[in-house]
């Protein structure tokens, strides 16, 4: 009887472990108009008014005859609904340098993540995971300090934003679907399609 009980209270604990980390934050929507961080290279904090009318048309007739994607492609951005904001570049066929770390066959290929955050709250992008899978293959990241960044450490204060580069052997460079899961595991996993 005491063995049910227990069984009965570890359960209900975690329901309601999982049900607390599955809140509205973590859903979020493509997004063809993504933030800049107030730290962004070539910020400028006046904008001309006539400059603001043409962007507002121009996303009022997109969002009318447009329906959201699904997944955003290689170059869009994605903001999740408490503010978080990703951008994964297209791909860049780049030279490893001597000193780099590569497994497996492929094409070596380079992708700029810009991480913008708008959550009203820090963010620790060295959680940050992501993913590649190539044709029908897993893609095998690539380690090299001298031709890319590494995830960066130091926490993002709201507002600003964090720029790297990653990259991976593609098997198919045509074929990608990148995963990005954010730090924050409330939050749900995103995936760029090429």
């Amino acid at each position: 009887m005491r063995k049910t009980v227990l069984s009965v209270i570890t359960a209900a604990t975690v329901a309601l472990t999982l049900s607390a980390c599955s809140d509205s934050d973590s859903d979020g929507k493509v997004d063809n108009d993504p933030p800049a961080g107030s730290n962004a290279a070539g910020s400028k904090d006046d904008a001309d008014e006539e400059d603001e009318t043409v962007i507002a048309e121009e996303v009022e007739e997109t969002e009318e005859t447009e329906e959201p994607a699904t997944n955003p492609a290689f170059g869009q951005a994605y903001t999740w609904d408490n503010g978080l904001t990703v951008t994964v570049s297209a791909p860049e066929q780049f030279q490893p340098s001597e000193y780099a770390f590569v497994e497996g066959e492929g094409t070596p290929l380079k992708f700029t993540i810009t991480v913008v955050n708008n959550t009203g709250d820090n963010y620790e992008p060295v959680g940050d995971y992501i993913t590649l899978q190539s044709g029908n293959a897993e893609a095998a990241s690539i380690y090299d300090m001298e031709t890319l960044s590494d995830t960066p450490s130091t926490v993002l204060l709201d507002g600003r934003e964090i720029v790297y580069s990653i990259g991976f052997m593609a098997a198919d460079p045509a074929d990608l679907v990148m995963e990005f899961q954010p730090s924050d595991y409330a939050l749900d996993s995103v995936i760029f399609v090429s």
